[in-house]
């Protein structure tokens, strides 16, 4: 789980996005993002077997000071209501649907490298069609096992986000200790709610060089941004 505790990833975003930031003069517009290992193979995920919905939450300490503790109680009501991480993990086997058709490898090479390549694109509906067969050998099945266990779920960069799945009365309770917190001015929050949960991947070999960023179905992030971002706009 990648911690980073501190104001300084968020000093330096406002810093980025702001209006008078430069980027380098020798910057040239022909020059690639190498986006090669991007990928988007997998349709949006239904949530596990007993889980109703999926929960997308941002959370931030109102004292940074105390960033580390008061983070640390929003991660102790996640343990208490949807229990241990494995038990909350919105991504699950048996709900995985690959991908293999034109227009999804197509919309996929378009945001990979802003064009379609004929041949490239038939090469690539080859491979996914090799992928059923692949899924079902030891190393397709421990790469499945490595991809749950290795999907970003849930990051602290300064403020505590995190995609988990449960029930509604789950959700109920959760909100009900967030708002708590929030009363007594030691969070502000913001939560979004879907039905499923969308992952891309970055894979450079299937062994071990892959990492897989979940979020929740429909923007499940940027709306909870948004409605802590109004909570924000609120105190000043």
């Amino acid at each position: 789980i990648p911690i980073v505790l501190g104001d300084g990833l968020d000093y330096a975003e406002k810093i980025i996005k702001g209006e008078n930031y430069l980027f380098s003069k020798d910057e040239s517009s022909e020059e690639e993002l190498d986006l090669s290992g991007m990928q988007c193979r997998w349709d949006k995920i239904q949530p596990p077997e007993n889980s109703e919905e999926v929960v997308t939450l941002i959370a931030i300490a109102q004292d940074c000071k105390k960033q580390a503790e008061i983070l640390s109680k929003i991660i102790t009501q996640l343990d208490i209501i949807y229990g241990a991480p494995e038990k909350r993990q919105p991504i699950s086997i048996p709900k995985l649907i690959f991908r293999t058709s034109f227009n999804n490898l197509g919309r996929e090479m378009r945001h990979r490298i802003g064009k379609i390549k004929f041949f490239e694109l038939v090469k690539t509906w080859f491979i996914n069609a090799y992928g059923y067969i692949y899924f079902r050998t030891e190393s397709g099945k421990k790469y499945l096992n490595q991809m749950v266990e290795m999907s970003d779920t849930l990051v602290i960069d300064g403020r505590l986000n995190t995609v988990i799945t449960g029930t509604r009365l789950q959700r109920t309770k959760l909100e009900k200790a967030l708002n708590q917190l929030e009363k007594n001015n030691e969070i502000l929050y913001g939560i979004y709610v879907s039905g499923e949960s969308v992952m891309s991947c970055y894979v450079r070999d299937l062994e071990d060089d892959h990492i897989h960023f979940v979020d929740g179905a429909e923007g499940g992030y940027t709306k909870a941004a948004a409605v802590l971002k109004e909570k924000i706009k609120s105190l000043f």
